[in-house]
């Protein structure tokens, strides 16, 4: 058990939904200190309206500095150019980004922290912190994502491994494609908050009213919706099924496409944590539709 420690982590942002990155951080964060920094980039960014936002959006947060967010947890975002392709662009990245988040840990008095990264990305940053320990969680094989450098985050993500003492991977796939490069690696899969979702079985859960009165059967998933969510096969299902019902809860983050035309397929948005084991009670099946 790590305790009265201090932990850096490299992480997606953190007002995102709540992936296991942050469910791992909550409870680090009962018995340490964590310093949680907002994603520096993957992907290289286009002249898009939603990148445009998100650039404003990441000045702004940096504005702001660094800021308590839940019980001994700090968010800090920092600014970086995520042209990880190019070799000026990392310098600056490693340099500026390094130098904001030891000020942040001098005001914080973090000592001897441990830096637990998500990310590729933060390759040039981590080792430069004054860590006593580095754990790189691999969660994703995060160079085939639509829009990254993919040469780039594979080289970057090989530094990581080697530089870190411990990898951690979530499957065994990952497992033989990092453990060349790192002989500590091992595979902690994920897992699920049994308190929080058993409340599905509980008589007094009420199914949400936008698919309570839908016809049956009704196929679900919720979860970010993104790359690794396999629209393709969701949209064959359907229409496999036209008789059958299949709703997807979550942030969209990748092209619908697949789905416009489809009668019975509903892309319902984002719904809260909160609401999510009764969206579950309401399915009569769930599904993991991940591209493998």
């Amino acid at each position: 058990m790590i305790e009265g420690r201090d932990i850096i982590c490299f992480s997606n942002d953190w007002d995102g939904d709540p992936l296991s990155k942050k469910h791992i951080m909550l409870r680090l964060a009962r018995r340490n200190r964590v310093l949680w920094v907002n994603s520096i980039g993957n992907r290289n960014p286009r002249a898009s309206v939603r990148d445009a936002r998100r650039i404003v959006k990441k000045l702004a947060l940096f504005a702001h500095g660094c800021r308590p967010s839940a019980e001994n947890i700090y968010v800090f975002s920092p600014i970086a150019i995520p042209f990880h392709g190019n070799r000026a662009a990392r310098r600056l990245n490693s340099k500026f980004v390094s130098w904001s988040l030891r000020l942040v840990c001098r005001r914080l008095g973090f000592r001897d922290p441990i830096t637990w990264s998500f990310l590729p990305s933060s390759a040039d940053v981590v080792g430069n912190l004054g860590e006593r320990f580095i754990i790189y969680h691999c969660v994703d094989e995060f160079s085939e994502f639509t829009g990254t450098d993919k040469a780039a985050i594979l080289q970057m993500e090989r530094r990581l491994i080697e530089k870190s003492n411990l990898v951690v991977v979530s499957s065994s796939r990952l497992y033989e494609t990092k453990r060349s490069y790192n002989p500590n690696t091992c595979v902690l899969t994920h897992g699920v908050d049994v308190e929080h979702f058993r409340k599905a079985c509980d008589p007094l859960t009420r199914v949400p009213e936008d698919i309570a009165d839908l016809p049956r059967p009704v196929v679900g998933f919720y979860g970010l919706i993104a790359d690794w969510v396999d629209l393709q096969l969701v949209r064959y299902l359907a229409l496999s099924r036209p008789g059958w019902l299949f709703v997807l809860i979550g942030k969209t983050e990748t092209d619908l496409g697949p789905l416009r035309g489809v009668p019975n397929a509903f892309v319902l948005g984002r719904r809260s944590y909160d609401q999510l084991p009764a969206y579950c009670k309401g399915f009569d099946i769930a599904i993991c539709p991940f591209v493998i």
